[in-house]
C-alpha cells in the first residue's frame, strides 16, 4: 500500500472508535458529566454606595435684630409645613436733651424679652404664619432735672424750683403679649446651611400705667404761694397733677396704641 493512500485510513480509525465508544455511554452519565464540570461564577456588577440623604429637618439658630432688639431665636423643624421655636432679645434706647433749664433724657426699654412661636408654614416653602406669646416688660421712660432757682410753666401755673430736684415718669405694659405675624426665610429647602429671615408682626398691648416719681433735696413753689417737697409722695401730689395733666396727651396717644410693632431680621443656620 502506497505511503498517500495509508494516511488517510489512521485518520479516520481513531474517530470512528470515539464514535463507537460514545454510542454505549448511557445519556445520564453524559449529564452528570456535564453537571460536574464546574460554572463559571460571574462577579456581580458593584455599583458605587450613594450617601444616604441627611434628614432635611431639625435644629436651627437664628441671630437677629430689630424692635425687639438683639436677639437670638432656636427652634425645631418638625417637617417642612410646622417649625417651633424660642426667642430670647435685649433692648434699650436712650435719648437725652436740654430745653428751657431742664435737662430731659428718656428710654425705651424692652430689656430681656422672651417669646414662644409656632410656625406654620402653608405651602410648605418660604412663606410662613407665626403665632405665640411674648414674654416682655416694655416701657417707656423720662426724667426731667430741674434747676435751682428756675421757673417753669407748667400747665396754667408757673413753679420755681429751690434745690437740685429730679421728675420721672415711666409708662409701661402688661408682661404677657399675645403675638401674630408672617415671616419669610430663604430656608423653605431644608438644606443645611445659612439662610436669611424676616419677621413682621404684632404684639397686642392693652392698655398701659403710667407711674410718676419725684426726688432730690429740696422743693418747688408755685405763684400761689403752695410748696411741694420732693421724696414726700403725699406732699407734692399738687404739682404731680399738674405735670400729669401736661403729659395727657402723650398718655392718651399711648394708650390708643393697642399694638408693638414687631419687625425682625435675621441670618440663621440649621443643623
Amino acid at each position: 500500500m502506497k505511503l498517500h493512500s495509508l494516511l488517510p485510513a489512521l485518520l479516520v480509525f481513531p474517530l470512528s472508535l470515539i464514535a463507537a465508544e460514545n454510542e454505549n455511554v448511557p445519556a445520564d452519565s453524559l449529564s452528570e458529566n456535564l453537571s460536574a464540570v464546574p460554572e463559571k461564577k460571574i462577579p456581580p456588577s458593584i455599583e458605587p454606595a450613594l450617601p444616604e440623604t441627611a434628614s432635611a429637618w431639625g435644629f436651627f439658630l437664628n441671630p437677629n435684630a430689630g424692635t425687639l432688639g438683639l436677639g437670638i431665636d432656636a427652634g425645631y423643624e418638625i417637617n417642612e409645613y410646622l417649625k417651633i421655636r424660642g426667642h430670647y432679645g435685649y433692648m434699650s434706647l436712650s435719648y437725652s436733651n436740654e430745653y428751657k433749664d431742664i435737662d430731659y433724657s428718656g428710654k425705651l426699654e424692652n430689656k430681656h424679652n422672651a417669646g414662644v412661636f409656632v410656625d406654620v408654614h402653608p405651602f410648605g416653602g418660604v412663606f410662613r404664619v407665626s403665632a405665640g406669646c411674648l414674654f416682655a416688660d416694655p416701657k417707656i421712660l423720662a426724667d426731667a432735672k430741674m434747676r435751682s432757682n428756675s421757673t417753669y410753666e407748667i400747665g396754667d401755673d408757673s413753679y420755681t424750683a429751690y434745690g437740685d430736684m429730679r421728675y420721672s415718669a415711666d409708662y409701661s405694659w402688661k408682661n404677657v403679649q399675645p403675638y401674630l405675624g408672617i415671616g419669610w426665610s430663604s430656608d423653605g429647602s431644608g438644606d443645611r446651611s445659612f439662610y436669611f429671615s424676616v419677621d413682621i408682626g404684632v404684639a397686642y398691648l392693652d392698655r398701659g400705667r403710667l407711674g410718676t416719681g419725684f426726688s432730690g433735696s429740696g422743693y418747688v413753689e408755685d405763684n400761689h404761694g403752695n410748696r411741694y417737697y420732693a421724696n414726700d409722695s403725699a406732699d407734692w401730689s399738687g404739682f404731680d397733677a399738674d405735670i400729669r395733666r401736661e403729659l395727657k396727651s402723650v398718655t392718651d396717644f399711648l394708650d390708643d396704641l393697642p399694638v408693638y410693632p414687631v419687625i425682625q431680621i435675621g441670618f440663621g443656620f440649621r443643623f
